[in-house]
């Protein structure tokens, strides 16, 4: 199943859980982040290590409410909330052409997830140093310009010469439009 795993990594770096099910609803095999979610928001995936497809069935039905995934995910995405206030956002695609025995990708979206670029890449990119690089990726997840010069150590001031020269090089002009292009990097970096 070389390219279900290879979709698998691919959502992990964009900080998605993705999991490949079989006719019947049960997991054939998971990334990392479907696995953080299914441990975080289902009693039934336990604390351990490693979820192996069993588990990781019985926690996503747990989680779903209904032992097939087509009766708990007909139509558009849909937001869950177990165990917690988090949310989880799902959605079910189905899969006439994937190689193996996978029926469909269920996406699992924690909404609590920062979804960031890699800092060396942002360098690479657009030639950010490494403070400037540390910034931006701070900015996405939500940061404050304040609480990240406090967490540096650095004023407030120096904290905003550097966003000036990220505006610069990323060729943004507002924090909005940087998060929006550092989020749309994600999927690749």
């Amino acid at each position: 199943m070389l390219f279900g795993e290879a979709l698998l990594d691919h959502y992990d770096r964009m900080k998605c859980g993705a999991v490949l099910l079989d006719a019947s609803g049960s997991v054939l095999c998971l990334n990392a982040v479907a696995e953080r979610c299914l441990t975080q928001h289902s009693s039934a995936a336990g604390p351990q290590s490693r979820l192996e497809p069993q588990r990781a069935t019985q926690a996503l039905r747990q989680l779903l409410g209904g032992p097939t995934y087509q009766e708990a995910l007909r139509g558009a995405p849909r937001a869950l909330r177990h165990r917690s206030d988090r949310r989880l956002v799902v959605r079910l695609h189905t899969m006439s052409e994937l190689e193996g025995e996978a029926a469909a990708l269920l996406m699992l979206l924690d909404l609590d997830e920062c979804l960031q670029p890699e800092a060396a890449s942002l360098q690479e990119i657009f030639g950010l140093t490494k403070a400037e690089a540390r910034l931006a990726v701070r900015l996405a997840c939500g940061e404050t310009i304040e609480d990240i010069a406090e967490e540096h150590n650095i004023t407030v001031s120096t904290a905003r010469v550097q966003l000036k020269s990220v505006f610069a090089k990323t060729g943004t002009s507002r924090q909005a439009e940087l998060v929006a292009l550092l989020t749309r990097l994600t999927i690749l970096v």
